[in-house]
């Protein structure tokens, strides 16, 4: 709930600092513009039609521009340089776009014209922004170093471990206050879901001594199935790999072993893109859509479309369409992987496969919010309850949306076996670690490549 408020508040105040900003600027470049439109009062020039639209579409669209540079994702715990410097970028973004679209074609060629408002405007747009955003910052840090804003945690520790986390944690910082709603015992930690739930955790924290890492894994990978944050401290940093990343350095010294390298900018942008390419696909492709619907009627009985239940995003099950390309009730006798030489498949059904064409209807998934198009494919409860007894680590690559292409897809392909899927997850791992917009570039022309040479299968 603060996580959500403190949002609005960072919204609200960017709007209303825009706002202000562009209101200041439009009596700065008065003077400019007033022989170019004919304007000699200063209420004539606010009241006018285009101004007032302005006043209103720039501060929605600087609200845009912010979420797309991944400020509003993580609303608490900012550290004050990192919002300085977010803020600096995005206010040079906003004055050259707004420049170049909105002010240009009404200056004269006039060079000193040219640079006087930009720089006027660059200047104002970083000033308002800023001190709006310090103040809902500073305001915050006073609430969190008052220990009225906690993040509830779960310490997974014993003995002097457990008390030099209990120091640590309740020592007065800036970035986030930890409230310590239990601990669990390294050792034999059970299944934590009851107290999870019970105690509304936030994030697991984990301190223990081993001689084998190994054990300190398993122990480590069987925590990802509870889909939160797991915060070791720096006296464990043996067992790190490279896909990990501090949240701040101005906190408590905890590295979350959960998180990766995508950046809350790219999250933004690879969720919009999806949606805004699926509905394009799905568009261009409607003649295909119905011409496929129609053979598949025709070669044989049953439903166009085949729905299934996958684990999505943290754990969600949803319900996964693709055009069918077995025969009806193919799984009768219970859930089975399909293989090569599958008598299930339709004689269209491995011509749709040959050429991935039936998984089109996922497109559907990604505008529902369930898929992306690039991401780990989602599989049946059935088959991730038999992959985490060897591979308990594939609980993290439910952190981020399943796609309809994969790397392990591409490198990989199709798996036949529960030893073939393990085997497919470590290129997800990888995948998962070094997550960025031109990885998925990558694999999406690589996918188009398999499609049109048909190794679909």
């Amino acid at each position: 709930m603060n996580e959500q408020r403190q949002r609005i508040k960072y919204i609200v105040g960017d709007f209303i600092a825009v706002a202000l900003m562009w209101f200041i600027f439009n009596i700065i470049r008065l003077n400019d513009i007033s022989t170019c439109f004919d304007f000699s009062k200063l209420t004539t020039f606010i009241t006018d039609s285009t101004v007032i639209k302005g006043q209103i579409t720039v501060p929605f669209c600087w609200v845009i521009l912010s979420y797309y540079s991944g400020y509003y994702n993580q609303p608490l715990g900012k550290s004050r340089l990192e919002e300085c410097i977010t803020t600096f970028f995005t206010s040079l973004t906003g004055t050259l776009v707004i420049f170049f679209l909105v002010i240009l074609n009404g200056l004269s060629d006039n060079e000193n014209i040219y640079n006087k408002l930009f720089f006027a405007l660059f200047f104002l747009s970083f000033a308002t922004v800023y001190a709006s955003r310090l103040c809902i910052t500073q305001a915050a840090a006073k609430r969190i170093r008052r220990r009225e804003w906690m993040v509830k945690s779960l310490v997974i520790a014993k003995g002097e471990k457990a008390e030099y986390m209990t120091h640590l944690l309740k020592r007065p910082i800036d970035a986030v206050a930890y409230s310590i709603e239990g601990f669990v015992d390294p050792d034999c930690p059970g299944d934590l879901t009851e107290l999870i739930a019970e105690k509304q955790i936030s994030v697991l924290i984990v301190s223990i001594d081993s001689n084998d890492d190994a054990d300190l894994l398993k122990m480590l990978h069987s925590l990802y199935q509870y889909h939160l944050p797991i915060k070791i401290p720096l006296s464990n940093h043996k067992i790190l790999t490279g896909g990990i990343k501090t949240r701040s350095i101005t906190g408590v010294p905890l590295i979350d072993l959960a998180s990766n390298k995508f950046s809350e900018a790219e999250k933004n942008i690879k969720y919009s893109l999806d949606k805004i390419i699926s509905a394009l696909l799905m568009a261009l492709l409607s003649p295909l859509y119905v011409l496929l619907a129609l053979q598949i009627k025709l070669s044989s009985k049953g439903p166009v479309i085949f729905k299934q239940e996958r684990v999505g995003y943290r754990g969600k099950v949803f319900m996964m369409y693709k055009f069918r390309t077995m025969v009806e009730n193919a799984e009768e006798s219970g859930p089975m992987l399909s293989s090569l030489d599958d008598c299930r498949v339709t004689n269209f059904g491995h011509f749709m496969r040959k050429y991935r064409l039936d998984e089109l209807p996922q497109f559907w998934n990604i505008l529902k919010g369930d898929m992306s198009l690039v991401g780990p494919r989602p599989e049946r409860k059935h088959y991730v309850d038999k992959i985490v007894q060897t591979a308990p680590w594939f609980y993290l690559l439910q952190n981020i949306r399943p796609g309809v292409t994969s790397w392990g897809m591409v490198k990989y392909g199709y798996a036949t076996t529960i030893k073939q899927i393990i085997e497919r997850v470590e290129y997800d791992i990888v995948y998962y670690e070094n997550m960025s917009l031109f990885i998925d570039f990558k694999i999406l022309i690589y996918t188009i490549r398999t499609i049109f040479m048909g190794r679909g299968i």
